[in-house]
């Protein structure tokens, strides 16, 4: 069996756990999994199954075949994950390229890290974590303006007393949606659907019932926010990029999540060097690089360690 991405490559057999059996492109990294073998190797993760089922909603055709059965293959994104996957309607089969199988282990990591229920948090911290979110949802919609309406106001006018699920799931649902539209190139459509995930995020934590709920709720919260800042950085908007990702790391440290905080230092360090500033981009990459160390992810902090470098190159080399 020969890699989609790779013409002519042939897909070799790993063991990445014992009794699952993978094939992998040596060239590109790009996995097949058989029916059945992803959700043995994310068997641990909490809620990754929910997701899978949610994936099967946004499937589109594409014009790939099946490596084993040669059957017109179908895309999907895991929204939760941020991984656009390629399915086999006939053999059931998954093909995930190379990055977004690294994305997938990572979401997968910590997925299982955090299956443990959370410390019980002070009553008192709801309303911090209400503050929180309006803050927030300042920076992330203000700047829209009243030309871009924002789905939350709808959902708000749907019935008082909506439950903290049916904010979820709709939070999910439009950031799905925004996915598929920024991978189609629809940029305002998609800013706008992760604009209101992160709404619908924030009402969700304002109606949790426990501290735990708001708890795991404000982590959502905060990755939801991924794709709102990379939106700025895109529209160039680098400030506002930063007071979104300034405060989700907040969030990340509160919850002493090292993997998030390294990712959150990563991303910023990549809008910095897209807005030519290296020197502060060295230390963000260094500091990102630690903290994936710290993580146990070596791979990611080998790869800042290596931008570090070259943004500290590329000052050097500025007039």
């Amino acid at each position: 069996m020969n890699c989609l991405a790779c013409p002519g490559a042939p897909l070799e057999e790993k063991h990445p756990v014992e009794g699952l059996v993978i094939d992998l492109c040596a060239v590109c990294g790009g996995t097949w999994l058989d029916a059945g073998e992803l959700e043995r190797f994310a068997a641990r993760a909490h809620g990754f199954q929910a997701a899978l089922e949610r994936a099967a909603n946004t499937l589109l055709p594409t014009p790939q075949k099946c490596p084993r059965c040669l059957k017109v293959m179908d895309r999907g994104w895991i929204a939760e994950a941020e991984v656009e996957f390629k399915l086999c309607p006939d053999c059931k089969g998954i093909w995930l390229a190379g990055e977004p199988l690294r994305r997938l282990r990572a979401y997968l990591k910590r997925s299982v890290v955090h299956h443990a229920a959370p410390p019980a948090r002070p009553r008192r911290n709801r309303a911090v974590i209400a503050v929180l979110c309006a803050a927030v949802s300042t920076v992330w919609m203000c700047s829209r303006g009243p030309s871009r309406p924002g789905h939350f106001a709808d959902a708000r006018t749907s019935g008082p007393g909506k439950a903290v699920r049916g904010y979820e799931r709709d939070a999910v649902e439009r950031r799905a949606q925004a996915a598929l539209a920024e991978t189609h190139g629809y940029w305002a459509e998609a800013e706008e659907g992760y604009s209101a995930a992160g709404e619908l995020y924030a009402a969700a934590i304002q109606e949790a019932a426990t501290p735990q709920e708001a708890w795991r709720l404000e982590m959502e919260y905060a990755k939801a926010g991924e794709p709102i800042a990379r939106m700025a950085v895109r529209r160039n908007a680098y400030a506002e990029s930063e007071e979104i990702q300034m405060v989700r790391l907040a969030v990340f440290e509160r919850h002493h999540d090292l993997a998030w905080q390294a990712r959150v230092w990563q991303e910023m360090a990549e809008a910095l060097t897209a807005d030519a500033r290296p020197l502060e981009a060295v230390r963000r990459f260094n500091r990102a690089a630690s903290l994936h160390r710290a993580a146990g992810n070596r791979q990611d902090a080998e790869y800042c360690r290596q931008r570090a470098s070259m943004a500290r190159m590329a000052r050097r080399g500025s007039p």
